[in-house]
């Protein structure tokens, strides 16, 4: 992966490819891809290994990262989706019935993790305020769990608890 040098090539990645590596992608190999289209920024002043700004649950970049650069690619969505399937597996066994996203960016991750989850996606939108809106077209009944994810956490606050609270 580290060879890749244009948006062209990435393009061409497959989820095949990878599938078996035990990592199907590194923190440097994402990082790699991050920085060819454009999506990621070292954070300013020293790096701190222990203490990474966030960066999404995938990895820890130790930098801003802007996923939509890179999940307008399917493919790359799709195999970012399935390293993060991965790692919700290692840390939790029990069944997930949803995966909901705030809308735009997160919409495939949800869907690809949906996938490979064995779930039903959703999305939440906004209103006219700006604010999340709750999601009438779908229904969690009780004992259902939901795993919310986001394409960039950059606070403690914003889409990801608003989502949650819904």
């Amino acid at each position: 992966l580290l060879k890749i040098k244009t948006p062209s090539e990435l393009q061409r990645l497959r989820l095949e490819n990878l599938r078996e590596r035990e990592e199907a992608i590194t923190n440097d190999e994402l990082r790699h891809m991050l920085k060819i289209v454009g999506g990621y920024f070292l954070h300013p002043g020293k790096e701190r290994p222990g203490i990474p700004h966030p960066a999404g649950y995938t990895c820890h970049l130790n930098g801003y990262t802007d996923f939509p650069q890179i999940l307008c690619m399917p493919n790359i969505a799709e195999i970012l989706a399935f390293v993060m399937t991965r790692m919700v597996k290692k840390e939790d066994s029990g069944p997930i019935s949803w995966v909901i996203g705030p809308e735009k960016a997160s919409f495939s991750l949800a869907l690809f993790m949906a996938k490979f989850l064995g779930a039903r996606y959703g999305v939440v939108e906004k209103d006219e305020n700006g604010r999340l809106a709750s999601w009438e077209r779908f229904t969690v009944y009780p004992g259902e769990r939901v795993l919310v994810i986001n394409d960039v956490m950059s606070s403690i606050q914003g889409s990801t608890l608003e989502t949650m609270e819904i």
